[in-house]
């Protein structure tokens, strides 16, 4: 019902203007001949509003004189035209000014006022020579027109944007991997694709891999980019980074002068730790299992970047993959030269499922660019 308002809502002319629009929508989307919208707005007439007795009343003076097509055709869409030539010549007032913005000539510009006028039987305009003015009635209809065309652009603008609605892919990843790694290749993907309606969708869910992976399952995200870990068989898992494990300290630690260390030589300084739920914990269990021992454990956190902020402000040293974001931190890196491990880290997709043609694209490009893994370069 929202047209109908809109339609008792406005002045006389706006009626016009508007049931046109209806008409011609009606008309040549759907087939519906100009009588039945007229019946169909009698019966809407009688439930809801006197009012649209003048709305039909000027529906019936048009198309009694005319044609349907030529009705649709020269009452709306010669005067969709017209109308904005009235808003552009209402703000100038010169014919001159006027028709020489639109790209048209003067004579044709004043012939579209004067059926303007004639059409609607109003003087919307006092003329002195090239200059005019608006008279009360123009200035009423030029505001309510101007605000029309407005909205009736937007819904345009609005109705082709559905031809070209974007295709969403919907990506989770690490929050290591959503620093630098993964913008970059969506944006080199966006670069090479010939779609411009594909957009991603980035997310972090709560920066832990069984999440991710949970989520992915859950179909919450088409791609995801983490850890690969046990029991998930109906997943695909493909390597696209790597990581090495690396030990760091504060930078006035005893370990600080140190160009490499062996993972043993860690063993004797409280450290800060993966807890059970992160995806490296059982890399780092297999490390020190190697050097047969176990670090004196300070803190334990989920996150990579959280244990080298920790490490950062003092709290303890840690065994973590290379990450770029520690070069600017206050924390020493050092190579572990024993035992020798890296980390690495996959795009996971589902197996028993077909995805989308933009998906599949950008899987197959990430694939791609995996062939030679990104080393340290996350």
């Amino acid at each position: 019902m929202g047209c109908v308002f809109v339609i008792i809502n406005s002045s006389k002319s706006l009626w016009i203007l508007h049931a046109c629009s209806l008409i011609h929508i009606f008309v040549y989307e759907f087939n519906v001949t100009v009588l039945q919208i007229v019946v169909q707005l009698l019966f809407i007439t009688v439930i809801y509003s006197q009012k649209l007795l003048i709305l039909l009343y000027w529906l019936y003076k048009a198309v009694s004189t005319m044609s349907e097509t030529n009705f649709l055709r020269g009452y709306f869409v010669m005067n969709l035209d017209h109308l904005r030539y009235f808003v552009a010549l209402s703000r100038t007032e010169n014919y001159t000014q006027t028709a020489k913005m639109l790209h048209i000539t003067q004579p044709s510009l004043t012939k579209a006022m004067h059926s303007l006028e004639k059409e609607l039987d109003l003087a919307l305009f006092k003329r002195d020579g090239r200059r005019v003015t608006l008279t009360p009635e123009g200035r009423l209809f030029a505001n309510s027109v101007s605000t029309s065309l407005i909205s009736l652009d937007k819904n345009i603008a609005e109705a082709k944007s559905l031809n070209e609605e974007k295709t969403i892919i919907r990506l989770a990843s690490l929050r290591t991997l959503s620093i630098k790694w993964l913008p970059d290749m969506a944006q080199r993907f966006l670069k090479s694709t010939e779609n411009p309606t594909i957009d991603f969708q980035f997310n972090t869910d709560t920066g832990l891999s069984p999440d991710i992976l949970n989520g992915l399952r859950s179909k919450k995200y088409d791609v995801a980019f983490c850890s690969r870990l046990d029991n998930y068989p109906d997943l695909n898992f493909f390597p696209v980074a790597e990581q090495t494990m690396v030990c760091i300290t504060p930078i006035d630690h005893a370990l600080a002068n140190h160009s490499s260390v062996n993972l043993a030589e860690t063993l004797n300084y409280p450290q800060v730790t993966f807890s059970e739920s992160s995806g490296l914990y059982s890399i780092m269990n297999k490390l020190f299992n190697e050097v047969g021992g176990h670090p004196i454990v300070a803190y334990s956190v989920e996150e990579d970047q959280a244990i080298a902020g920790l490490v950062a402000n003092g709290f303890g040293i840690a065994i973590v993959p290379n990450m770029s974001i520690m070069q600017t931190m206050p924390v020493k890196i050092i190579p572990i030269s024993f035992p020798n491990e890296q980390r690495i880290l996959y795009m996971a997709t589902l197996k028993r499922t077909e995805n989308q043609p933009a998906i599949a694209s950008f899987v197959n490009f990430v694939k791609s660019q995996s062939k030679q893994l990104s080393v340290n370069n996350i």
